[in-house]
């Protein structure tokens, strides 16, 4: 099984809209955000992250 992990961390509000493109979100108050993405796979061998950054070991569990 694998989970995408989308936190979105706001200045302000949580509350969000659509650009005209149907892809861009901003938050109704267009204060700055961040936006990250984490992947995990639960494996028979146990959980390994997919996306990581450099230095960080995959899987988790070595």
């Amino acid at each position: 099984m694998v989970f995408a992990i989308e936190p979105m961390i706001n200045m302000g509000t949580y509350k969000t809209i659509q650009g005209d493109d149907g892809w861009i979100v901003y938050t109704q108050d267009r204060l700055p955000s961040a936006h990250f993405e984490k992947t995990v796979a639960l494996t028979e061998d146990g959980p390994v992250i997919i996306t990581t950054e450099p230095g960080h070991r995959r899987p988790v569990n070595d």
